[in-house]
């Protein structure tokens, strides 16, 4: 009898820990799809401007090397080296070298009014 007890057992406790390894998957498939959705969904639109006080589009250091951590949507020119969005791969990203300061970021439209390239250049207190 002990031994019919301990092979249920067995059992219940192998068919238990396949329903846990199930249910971790499912979970992790499901965290992955709103993850991505997310992202879709925040990459598209602007949901916030962060405003630094004053006229001027004053951007900090840790933003631009951000813009280079994922695929561009516009060309960007950092104090004239143009990095242009269709020949871009941001694996490449850590061999770039970008001066550690704050930059003033202005917009490069089209004919249509769209934007296409955003400028940086290095921001001085005097400017």
């Amino acid at each position: 009898m002990t031994n019919v007890f301990r092979l249920f057992e067995t059992a219940l406790g192998a068919v238990l820990f396949c329903i846990g390894i199930t249910l971790l998957l499912m979970g992790y498939t499901s965290m992955n799809n709103t993850v991505r959705v997310m992202e879709r969904k925040l990459g598209s639109d602007i949901l916030y401007e962060q405003d630094y006080g004053n006229d001027k589009n004053i951007v900090p250091y840790e933003q631009i090397i951000s813009l280079f951590l994922r695929p561009l949507e516009y060309d960007v020119s950092i104090n004239g080296t143009v990095y242009e969005k269709a020949s871009y791969d941001e694996e490449r990203s850590d061999n770039m070298i970008i001066e550690n300061a704050n930059y003033l970021c202005r917009y490069g439209y089209d004919e249509n009014g769209c934007i296409r390239t955003i400028f940086y250049t290095t921001y001085t207190e005097n400017e």
